[in-house]
């Protein structure tokens, strides 16, 4: 394919709202604009990349006990009251197609993990948990699990990971921004 100035690049992820051969938002697009070539977004790309790349069993582990223990805490306001109250924030939620913020979030969980602990022993304490009787196990497993010498070490490593990925998070930041201008990009 010979380059055109008039051709256009469209930057997508795989999903198929965009590369629906029929219906897709690539194909709208070049309806209007017959020289728009779609070209995978190499920033999702990488971010679907990176989680993966882990064959160790721990560190699937540990990504899972972090989710475990963020939506334990979203799913109920006065449990994220408690977070807020004794942590001083919010979780950072674990996205499964962002890097960037799966980087804050162990970032953020690897440097909060002993005021996590303290907000679940909070909620341990408390005796009147009304419609779900499997709160209070659920609060003893998750201090259990990240409490366990395997998780910690398990988020060490994903912190020295994610302090090794700091070289590629401001051009994927760059890459996830609202907008985009492609003379300032250059």
């Amino acid at each position: 394919m010979n380059w055109m100035p008039e051709t256009v690049g469209i930057g997508t992820d795989g999903c198929s709202v965009n590369i629906s051969e029929t219906v897709g938002a690539v194909q709208e697009v070049q309806k209007k604009a017959v020289h728009a070539v779609r070209c995978p977004c190499y920033s999702h790309q990488l971010n679907l990349t990176l989680p993966k790349t882990s064959k160790v069993q721990a560190i699937r582990n540990s990504f899972g006990i972090m989710g475990e223990g963020i939506i334990f805490f979203t799913a109920s306001s006065k449990r994220n009251a408690v977070l807020e109250a004794v942590v001083g924030s919010q979780f950072t939620q674990l996205c499964d197609t962002r890097w960037v913020e799966r980087h804050d979030a162990v970032l953020g969980f690897k440097g909060k993990i002993l005021k996590i602990a303290e907000s679940l022993e909070v909620v341990s304490e408390w005796t009147d948990m009304p419609g779900d009787p499997s709160i209070p196990p659920k609060v003893r497993s998750l201090l259990s699990s990240i409490m366990d010498s395997q998780f910690i070490v398990s988020l060490c490593i994903l912190s020295i990971l994610c302090t090794i990925m700091t070289l590629t998070e401001p051009t994927s930041r760059l890459f996830q921004a609202e907008s985009l201008d492609v003379h300032t990009a250059a």
